[in-house]
């Protein structure tokens, strides 16, 4: 009879062998903490059901930005573009660097396929429940998109998610502000003899009333902030509190509306045609708009003063336009060429301005590639618009006559130009603050805001057309997000970038009805913490929060406090000198994959701490990986010696 002893101890090493800890995928990299956070998702089932599901997010320290996502069954791309965003929004809330940590994403569901940015909100939360160190519980769930700029976007199925929240003893139940009140379709039958008519009937429900009913409390958020604060009990962000522009820039404003009104008074002393209708109009308005200018400068509201100062020359360029329009028979091949002229000498000048900036300087000049970028839009519309005749430009006539259009896009075009070459003029009378920052720091930065760009503006269009609304909307944010990915110069991307994910902001919160006036409210005191954070280090955030503090436009507001935020955001990032000290050594950033990473079950509770100090953190040794494969290896070739002298005997 064989020995069975070498075989059992085969065995039993085997079995110890596979006992071994498996070092997941996030715990694996050498970090020195990993914190993670496990909170109910819910979605809507191809079934058209609601679905719970569970995320877990796990945060690693040191890291190098990249944002990894596992999905069980596979999600969509915009579950992927939505754990990008997530991340880099909770970063931004909890004033860290997003580079300097790598993020790790689980989501499992019964659903067929997870799509969708609706994730993108819970995604954002538990991660910055993570940076904040606060213990993750089990007793609520989101459902909202995320905004890089950390507000919350609209999402359906919401009666269908509270059922599922509701079904598996979730307490509190977030929405995005401006939901509260949910329509969906209900099919009704109705048979009229041998046939049967099929109607989808609109029904509206109060969501707040209906969780009541089933016992889950429904609260509606404008921001990632509001979120935290319900769960965490504590604010991240603090009360407005004044802000300061500096003299410099209040000086240039002046000099500029100084400007505006030569300019308009010398166009108007110059038309030929000012009994024109039209032109009248035109000079009426710019006239009234330079005068607006003087008294809101006269009365301290410096940027809507020079805002306004924009619009007298967009009137005065347009009359004067069409009047040479009118002189020429409606060729306008010179005025074509003169505003392609203007745009390109604003190109070249701040073409030369690209390196040794200091961060007050990079966002100013980023400014002026935004406005840049909006003016050649405007043009290139125009010159789409027009009749080619003979190599010559002439102004499109159908049976309603002629159509003026064009002129007022090539007007666009031309002042905007001039409005980024007034930033571009700004960045030279800042003082001298410091060191300037590091080119590998800019085009790490540039390439982060240029991935949460292209993320946004790519929901926004599909957003768009399948609720049927207006999708020429996205063409500008698209536009912004198509020059910052490919141009070579990292402010500029920088500018475009800003510019396309606050439009992107703006559009959502106009055209889906949501609570414009609390977003604004809220990232208005986000930007003014973030003005904290740099000790009024910004020109940004006092000129566009003077926006928003005066003005009655909820759109205008939305757009002005997202573009706060992510200047403040700008700012904040190159200003830093522990981030900036490490440039040169920073891997490529924003990089989403879909490597699987070990994780807790779906039906796993709240991660328990490893020590008593440090709450969901696990704190790891970076030779736990080196020791644990060296007794693996030891152990597979003493499992195969004795298995080989099992074999002789």
């Amino acid at each position: 009879m064989p020995n069975k002893g070498p075989g059992v101890i085969l065995i039993l090493i085997l079995m110890l062998s596979s006992l071994l800890p498996v070092v997941p995928h996030a715990e694996g990299q050498g970090y020195s903490w990993i914190r993670e956070c496990s909170v109910y998702i819910v979605a809507v089932s191809s079934g058209g059901g609601g679905v719970a599901g569970n995320l877990t997010v796990r945060v690693a320290y040191p890291g190098s930005g990249r944002v990894y996502i596992s999905t069980s069954p596979a999600s969509m791309v915009d579950t992927q573009g939505s754990a990008r965003i997530a991340a880099f929004a909770a970063s931004l809330l909890a004033g860290v660097d997003m580079t300097q940590y790598d993020f790790f994403y689980d989501i499992q569901s019964d659903s067929i396929i997870i799509g969708g940015p609706s994730a993108g909100f819970a995604m954002a939360l538990a991660t910055l429940l993570a940076l904040e160190n606060v213990t993750c519980g089990r007793y609520f769930a989101v459902t909202g998109m995320i905004q890089p700029d950390t507000s919350i976007g609209p999402v359906g199925g919401l009666k269908e998610k509270l059922e599922a929240a509701s079904s598996v003893g979730v307490k509190l139940f977030m929405i995005p502000a401006g939901q509260e009140v949910y329509t969906y379709y209900q099919t009704k039958y109705e048979r009229i003899g041998p046939f049967v008519r099929v109607e989808k009937v609109p029904v509206s429900v109060n969501l707040t009333e209906y969780g009541s009913e089933l016992g889950v409390r429904v609260e509606s958020v404008a921001s990632l902030e509001e979120g935290f604060r319900l769960v965490a009990n504590r604010s991240i962000t603090t009360p407005a509190s004044d802000v300061t522009i500096p003299e410099y820039a209040k000086d240039a404003i002046y000099s500029f509306i100084e400007y505006a009104n030569r300019t308009v008074n010398n166009i108007v002393s110059n038309l030929v045609n000012a009994d024109n209708s039209y032109i009248k109009k035109l000079v009426g308005n710019a006239t009234s708009a330079i005068n607006d200018a003087k008294s809101l400068y006269d009365n301290g509201l410096t940027y809507q003063a020079a805002l306004r100062a924009v619009n007298s020359l967009e009137y005065a360029f347009t009359a004067m336009y069409a009047d040479q329009a009118i002189e020429n028979s409606y060729k306008i091949t010179g005025i074509v060429q003169e505003v392609n002229a203007t745009i390109n000498a604003t190109y070249n000048e701040l073409s030369q301005q690209t390196a040794g900036l200091t961060p007050l300087e990079v966002e100013t000049l980023a400014k002026a590639w935004a406005k840049l970028a909006i003016g050649a839009y405007y043009y290139q519309l125009a010159v789409k618009m027009l009749d080619v005749k003979g190599g010559e430009y002439y102004l499109p006539i159908s049976f309603g006559g002629v159509d003026p259009t064009p002129l007022q896009y090539l007007s666009e075009g031309k002042v905007l130009s001039l409005w980024a070459e007034f930033w571009y003029n700004l960045t030279k009378v800042i003082p001298s603050q410091g060191p300037g920052v590091s080119e590998s720091r800019l085009e790490q930065v540039s390439r982060l805001l240029e991935a949460e760009a292209r993320s946004t503006t790519a929901y926004l269009q599909t957003l768009l057309q399948e609720a049927g609304a207006d999708t020429g909307k996205a063409e500008l944010p698209l536009f912004l997000s198509e020059q910052a990915l490919t141009t070579d110069n990292p402010i500029a991307r920088i500018g475009f970038s800003i510019e396309s994910i606050a439009l992107t902001t703006a559009v959502i919160h106009d055209t889906f009805t949501l609570d414009p006036v609390r977003t604004a409210t809220q990232l208005s005191t986000l930007a003014s913490t973030l003005y904290k954070r740099v000790d009024g280090d910004s020109i940004q955030i006092p000129l566009l929060l003077g926006v928003v503090y005066h003005s009655d436009n909820a759109k205008t507001s939305v757009l002005a406090s997202s573009r706060a935020v992510l200047y403040g955001w700008l700012a904040w990032e190159l200003s830093n000198s522990n981030i900036t000290s490490t440039t040169t050594t920073m891997p490529p950033v924003s990089e989403t994959t879909t490597t699987p990473i070990q994780s807790p079950s779906p039906t796993s509770t709240t991660p328990q701490p490893t020590t008593s100090e440090t709450g969901n953190e696990h704190a790891m040794s970076p030779a736990y990986p080196l020791v644990m494969g060296v007794i693996a290896i030891l152990s597979l070739f003493l499992g195969i010696i004795i298995g080989g002298l099992t074999l002789r005997k």
